[in-house]
């Protein structure tokens, strides 16, 4: 084994010098993820962004039961109505007057039990 290269599936142990067999180059052939990404969030429109006065989300995909809009110090200032699975195809326009200037995080909730979150900006 030492001197060798040592295959394990894609990663394989390949011996840097003949004379040391005790260090090794690590090297993989592979990837680190899928090999297709879902893309969960077709069908998710926001706009615009940055908001002023108004803002609309737009679903369109049978994953999303419902969205939030959070804050930056974490609480939530906004949730959709449509909590109970009757988002497949649904549009909320959000006043959003009464926010103040910054970064908020608006949430989907899937029905797989995940969240897809997604940056939106204020400018009011």
């Amino acid at each position: 084994m030492f001197g060798d290269t040592v295959d394990i599936g894609n990663f394989s142990l390949i011996p840097v010098n003949a004379y040391d067999d005790f260090l090794t180059k690590v090297q993989w052939n592979g990837t680190t993820g899928y090999d297709k990404i879902p893309l969960i969030d077709d069908g998710i429109n926001i706009f615009p962004n940055p908001a002023s006065s108004q803002m609309t989300v737009s679903v369109d995909n049978e994953n999303v039961l419902y969205f939030d809009i959070i804050d930056h110090t974490g609480r939530q200032i906004f949730k959709s109505n449509s909590g109970t699975g009757n988002c497949p195809t649904c549009q909320t326009n959000v006043n959003t007057t009464g926010f103040p200037s910054g970064l908020y995080i608006i949430n989907f909730y899937l029905t797989n039990n995940k969240v897809l979150s997604k940056k939106i900006i204020m400018n009011p």
